[in-house]
């Protein structure tokens, strides 16, 4: 989701920031199972934007609500998957 091109939209200027939403619902079932509170994490996101330097920040949340990191261990990729994004 383009959020800075949503913001053109409406006549706000808004720097570069784009959510990035993914998942897979095999993998995010399990915990939603485990912690319906989880359904507010899933499908993972990760927000991209920019500051008024022009540097690109990455940004994600990690809430687990309880769950054991056995069930959320499939879901613990965020990190590596941006890291993997950016290095491409």
């Amino acid at each position: 989701m383009d959020h800075a091109a949503a913001a053109r939209r409406v006549g706000v200027r808004m720097a570069d920031t784009q959510l990035l939403i993914f998942g897979s619902p095999r993998v995010g079932m399990s915990a939603m199972v485990a912690s319906r509170l989880l359904a507010l994490e899933l499908p993972l996101r990760a927000q991209v934007w920019a500051d008024d330097r022009a540097r690109v920040w990455v940004s994600f949340s990690d809430s687990t609500y309880g769950v054991s990191d056995n069930v959320m261990k499939p879901l613990d990729v965020v990190g590596s998957l941006v890291s993997t994004a950016l290095s491409a």
